[in-house]
């Protein structure tokens, strides 16, 4: 159970940032820079929604914009489909933050060993599916079969081809909002800003992405 730092007589905390530049990651030894690509380094990454939520920018305070299911929305693009609805909304819905692990598992983890790494997924979230294996199974398959379509690229490994997509996507972003004066920091699928810009960031995120991808993305405010 989450409880405010008073409870424990804590009144006032200061942070001294020592990490405070982006480094991009390139994945799998690529020499044409084209597996990942994302920015990685800034101590915000690294922190839960509940602190971001608190970051100033010049004084002010912030949003956070980011693409909803973006890489399942990316695999449907790719083959020139739309995809309606939310991604991790199956079955009767009760399961949907765990489907969302589902989804990051597959995305990124190869054939061998899916279904284990799927559990230890679930597990490390702490998800109590994951001590029951048929159950994982069961949920592996079941969101296999909603993503029938995209079946194909579940568990291959295109994670990273999607990432090196992603990172070009953000990179064009951070650049527009860079011309305009305005500060933006990337995590990954998600960008923060000053409050006043919220509406600018949008723009900027729906009609990159749509350059980039030839279908609309659809966000949403942390």
């Amino acid at each position: 159970m989450e409880r405010p730092l008073i409870d424990f007589g804590i009144r006032h905390l200061e942070f001294e940032i020592s990490r405070k530049y982006f480094h991009r990651v390139f994945n799998r030894g690529s020499l044409d820079f084209d597996k990942g690509g994302r920015a990685y380094g800034a101590w915000y990454q690294g922190v839960s929604g509940n602190i971001r939520n608190h970051i100033l920018i010049n004084g002010n305070k912030t949003v956070e914009v980011d693409y909803s299911g973006l890489h399942i929305r990316m695999l449907y693009h790719d083959l020139g489909l739309e995809f309606i609805g939310d991604p991790y909304a199956i079955g009767d819905g009760s399961l949907r933050d765990a489907y969302k692990i589902v989804s990051l598992v597959s995305i990124n983890a190869k054939p061998r060993g899916a279904h284990m790494a799927v559990r230890d997924a679930l597990a490390d979230n702490g998800f109590e599916i994951a001590e029951d294996l048929d159950a994982v199974i069961q949920m592996t398959n079941q969101f296999k079969e909603h993503h029938a379509p995209i079946k194909e690229f579940l568990f291959s490994g295109v994670g990273v081809d999607l990432q090196n997509k992603d990172s070009m996507i953000m990179e064009e972003i951070l650049m527009q909002l860079h011309r305009r004066g305005i500060l933006g920091l990337p995590i990954h699928d998600s960008v923060i800003v000053e409050a006043q810009h919220e509406g600018l960031l949008k723009d900027l995120m729906m009609q990159t992405y749509e350059r980039f991808m030839g279908f609309e993305s659809v966000l949403k405010v942390a």
